[in-house]
This record gives structure tokens, sequence and C-alpha cells, in this order.
């Protein structure tokens, strides 16, 4: 990971730096976000491109291929480097592993919420899976992107790994103060359960697939193949149907918020997260520890 004796072009070293740290940051989030309303907007209204089934898919492809492509081409010009989080050789065997690892780890939770009595699963019964991508897919690049491509990035590269996990992952779960059924539960859950494993996965790799596979892998089990509540949205069509026992404390079923913010996904996610977050500072402990 770069410092800021590497920095170039919009973070060049010189008077002001904070501030231009803190206003590319503002305008990397503003330009990715905006590139993937347009290309939807356009899609959507301009070619009358359905926001469901099959045709919906190939929309999310191009208005998240727009997202990161705006991203890359605005790093690569503006800071005047090799955008390396996203390289393109990693991508397939990165993001595999982070799809298949998110949907085990939300398997586990689900098993112990049945084992414990919290839940039980009604189904199979075949549901198109068009919703669940989009909940899988559309957040786990945005959100990903946004926390750890561009806020834990350049917090990383200012104050140090250990600032930039911790500042991205309470971030990142205050966040989910704006979804609905929350409590207090729910974001302090994904700081420890979504925001430390994912932002390990990046102190880890250096680059953003594997995060982003593990946070679509683990939306995707939850609201499509388990029928779960999504940080407190409702997917749509699943294959199995979770469903809550009513006389079980939230505490332990994550009432509204779902299971994210139930004892066993906390546990889970946590666990996984410490164990990610060792592996990283043993593979990459100069990277991981060293405070610019």
């Amino acid at each position: 990971m770069r410092d800021r004796r590497d920095w170039r072009g919009v973070l060049h070293a010189g008077p002001w730096v904070g501030p231009r740290v803190v206003g590319w940051g503002l305008l990397l989030v503003v330009l990715t976000g905006g590139a993937a309303s347009l290309v939807s907007l356009l899609l959507i209204r301009g070619l009358g491109m359905p926001k469901d089934g099959p045709f919906s898919a190939v929309g999310l492809a191009l208005a998240l291929g727009g997202m990161m492509a705006v991203y890359a081409l605005a790093v690569h010009f503006g800071e005047k480097r090799p955008v390396t989080e996203l390289a393109l050789k990693f991508l397939a065997p990165e993001l595999a592993a982070g799809l298949l690892g998110g949907a085990l780890l939300f398997s586990v939770v689900m098993a112990l919420l049945v084992a414990v009595g919290a839940y039980s699963l009604g189904g199979p019964s075949y549901a198109p899976p068009w919703r669940g991508l989009q909940v899988g897919f559309g957040p786990g690049f945005a959100e990903e992107l946004i926390f750890r491509g561009i806020l834990m990035r350049l917090l990383w590269e200012s104050f140090g790994a250990r600032v930039a996990l911790a500042v991205s992952a309470t971030l990142f779960g205050l966040a989910h103060l704006l979804n609905p059924g929350h409590a207090w539960i729910g974001p302090v859950s994904i700081i420890f359960e979504a925001g430390l494993p994912l932002g390990a996965l990046y102190l880890l790799t250096g680059r953003l697939w594997a995060s982003i596979g593990a946070h679509v892998g683990w939306n995707f089990a939850q609201g499509y193949i388990y029928g779960a509540e999504v940080s407190g949205a409702d997917v749509g069509g699943h294959l199995f149907h979770a469903v809550e026992h009513a006389r079980v404390s939230p505490l332990l079923t994550g009432g509204a918020f779902g299971p994210e913010a139930s004892v066993a996904g906390l546990a889970v996610g946590t666990v996984a997260g410490v164990v990610l977050l060792a592996w990283a500072v043993r593979r990459r402990a100069d990277a991981v520890w060293t405070v610019p």
C-alpha cells in the first residue's frame, strides 16, 4: 500500500493536502454513484429496459461496470497511478473465493439460528433470482467501492491501516441506520460482523474483489437462498423462507433487521473478521502496521 510520500496528481504533497484528500474522496463518491445512476436511467427510461426479469441483470451489470470504469479512469488520471485495487487478473479467483466464503458464512449463521430454535426454514420452492442478484451485486459492488476502495484506501494511505479499518468499519455500520428496522443492534453488529471482515479482506489482498465477492455472497445467500431480511429489507422471491419465531428474543433472531442483527450473525462475522485480520497481519505485516 502506498503512503503519502508516493502521492501524485491531485494528492501531491503540498499545501491544503488534507482538504484535497477530503474533496477528492467526495468527488470520487459523486462520480461513481452518478455513473451508476446515469447508466440505470438511460437503460430504464431511455431504452425501456425492465427493472425485473432476466434483462434486469444485464442492466445491473452495465450500471456496475460503468461505475467501476469511472472510478478506474478517475483514479488513473487524477492520482497518476495504476489502479491496482481493481487489477483485472485477480478478478475471477478473488471474486469467486469471496462469493463462496460469504455464502458459506451466512449459511453457518442460518444453521445456528435454526439449531437454537430462533428460525425455521420453509420450502424449498422455485423463485427467479433476479431480485436476489440486484440485492446482492448492487450493494456489494457499490458499498465496497465507497467504503473500502475510496474511504478506507485514502485513510490507509493517510493514517495507516489501524485507523482506516476502525473508521471505515464504524461508518459502514452507522450508514445502516438509514435501513428499515435498524434499532441499535443492527448497525453495531454490521461494524464488527461485516466492516471488520470486509476491511480485513482488503488489507489482506490490497484489492476489492474478495470483499466485493464476500459482500455479494452473504447478501445473496441471506435474501435469495434463505429468504431472510437483508439489513431490514425484504428481497422478495427466494428458494427457502426463513421464519422468525415470535416468542424468541430479538437478540437471538435479529428482529426486523434480520439475522445480521442476531447474536449468531455477530459472532460468526466477528470471528471470521479476526481470523482474516490475523492472516493479513501475518502475510502483509509491513503494509498493515506501517504508519505513514
